[in-house]
């Protein structure tokens, strides 16, 4: 399995994303760094082209340049092209979805978990205590951190350390708790859905951390979200 797949994304026209403050739609970079994990998953560098992404809620210790954060895939069966360039809207789950929509037939969207949410709050902010924030030990705490996601998220990737384990039954009682789904926004996390090909093709699904402020980057934030509503009182757990 690959997370690269090619992609043409010369001359696309884009389709105009949920945030999208004019005609062009919002775009992203998304990319690898050193500390990528290949095959294996994150972290990987995106960095905001147009629209209301930003990385300034973020710790400088989850930025690797100026403009960019650090994110997690969401879903392993979907791809992206390193380097390329990508339509985005926001939301609270992944869209399509990863395996847990197709095993549990709940249509197009995956919510994102308690446990997901809280993870990456803590790593954006620079708190994630289980986490190495340093040169030579971050590949591996990526690793660690993107398998704890995709345990999260159901996906067959995904696996916990027991630095993991102890962290979620800390925090939510138990890892299966951890597994429940997280309000919209829950944690100040986001999923950044990613379209390329005129929005024909949807593209790996990452995480995004931002504190909304009183401004106008996320006036519509509650009417991107309301379509997910129903996903509030869905319970994820294994069939």
């Amino acid at each position: 399995m690959t997370f690269f797949k090619a992609i043409t994304t010369g001359g696309i026209t884009f389709l105009a994303g949920v945030f999208a403050s004019s005609a062009q739609a919002d775009s992203i970079k998304l990319d690898v760094s050193v500390y990528s994990n290949g095959s294996n998953g994150g972290s990987y560098t995106l960095t905001p082209l147009s629209g209301p992404l930003t990385n300034s809620s973020y710790s400088s210790l989850a930025i690797l340049s100026a403009t960019s954060f650090e994110t997690f895939c969401l879903e392993p069966g979907e791809y992206f092209s390193a380097g390329g360039t990508y339509a985005y809207t926001i939301n609270s789950a992944a869209i399509v979805g990863g395996l847990e929509a197709a095993i549990r037939n709940i249509g197009l969207g995956d919510q994102l978990s308690l446990g997901t949410a809280f993870l990456y709050s803590q790593f954006a902010t620079g708190t994630l205590a289980v986490f190495d924030y340093s040169a030579s030990g971050r590949k591996t705490s990526n690793l660690a951190l993107q398998r704890a996601i995709w345990w999260l998220e159901d996906e067959t990737q995904g696996s916990l350390t027991s630095a993991y384990q102890t962290l979620l039954t800390t925090q939510f009682g138990g890892t299966e708790n951890a597994r429940g789904n997280a309000l919209p926004g829950g944690y100040d996390v986001f999923a950044v859905n990613l379209t390329s090909n005129s929005g024909t093709t949807n593209n790996q699904s990452q995480l995004y951390y931002h504190i909304p402020d009183s401004g106008a980057t996320f006036s519509l934030l509650g009417v991107a979200l309301a379509g997910m509503a129903a996903f509030r009182m869905m319970i994820r757990r294994r069939a």
